[in-house]
């Protein structure tokens, strides 16, 4: 089984409006429909389970957005990961949460974490695609997602995120010039 662990905020809730962007929803379906994926809310958007997540979500944004893509979108929501990590990834915030429902779910060969946040594991930052929270998901980040889950090789990793490329340059200790650095990694499409 493939997994979508997927935020909401900055990834298809964007600014001014922050209410569910079909054109960033549409980007999530190509990822499913390209992998057979399925979506777990990781989003602070979440209740404790993909029932009561979903009727928080119908009752603060159906009034706005109203089509056949939100209403797919509802239904292709399979699970929400748990608020409070296991002990052995306190302290680890939504990284924790995710390895603690990953965990949980052995017969998953492969997922893809989406969010515009960070706070991921050293071991998920090759299944991390980081989000821009003004932009949200684009097609660049969906096309990543995509061959993360297909398990594409990946000619140049360091290209996937800065999070990734900045946690290789604390390793190797090249810091003082970390966007100078950072800047080697970042070339094209790297797929």
């Amino acid at each position: 089984m493939k997994i979508i662990f997927l935020d909401f905020d900055g990834v298809i809730t964007i600014p001014p409006k922050w209410h569910f962007d079909n054109d960033k929803i549409k980007y999530i379906k190509k990822i499913v429909d390209e992998t057979n994926a399925k979506i777990v809310v990781s989003s602070s958007w979440r209740r404790k389970t993909i029932n009561e997540t979903i009727e928080k979500i119908k009752k603060w944004n159906y009034k706005y957005t109203k089509s056949k893509l939100f209403d797919w979108f509802i239904n292709n929501l399979y699970d929400v990961t748990p608020w409070i990590s296991d002990n052995k990834y306190s302290g680890t915030g939504r990284g924790g949460e995710i390895q603690t429902w990953l965990d949980d779910h052995p017969d998953v060969d492969n997922y893809v974490i989406i969010d515009d946040d960070s706070d991921m594991l050293d071991s998920q930052l090759y299944h991390f695609v980081e989000t821009n929270y003004e932009d949200g998901i684009t097609e660049v980040e969906a096309h990543r997602a995509i061959k993360i889950l297909n398990k594409v090789k990946i000619i140049n990793p360091m290209a996937i995120n800065f999070e990734l490329r900045y946690q290789y340059l604390l390793k190797i200790n090249k810091l003082p010039n970390k966007y100078d650095e950072l800047k080697k990694y970042d070339m094209n499409d790297h797929y």
